[in-house]
């Protein structure tokens, strides 16, 4: 197959928004390439088929950070003592 090769990398971004959230961005691109798909014991070679192409990910999302003086903190907090 011709043309341009596929970039490969990542990319990922974190922001305060306030005290008690944080927002985070990703973004991976990869070129997937899987061979024998299908593949089993009672099935030949011939009828697996190759994987190939890129797999471009997004991923956006909050992040809470609970305050110090949670009961969810209190209780791991007395676990680690």
């Amino acid at each position: 197959m011709g043309g341009r090769p596929i970039g490969v990398g990542s990319f990922k971004a974190s922001a305060q928004v306030s005290p008690r959230l944080r927002a985070n961005y990703t973004l991976f691109r990869g070129d997937k390439q899987k061979f024998g798909r299908g593949a089993g014991p009672d099935r030949a070679d011939e009828s697996t088929h190759d994987q190939s192409g890129p797999t471009t990910l997004h991923k956006v999302g909050p992040a809470l950070i609970p305050p110090c003086d949670s009961t969810l903190w209190q209780w791991a907090h007395t676990l680690v003592k």
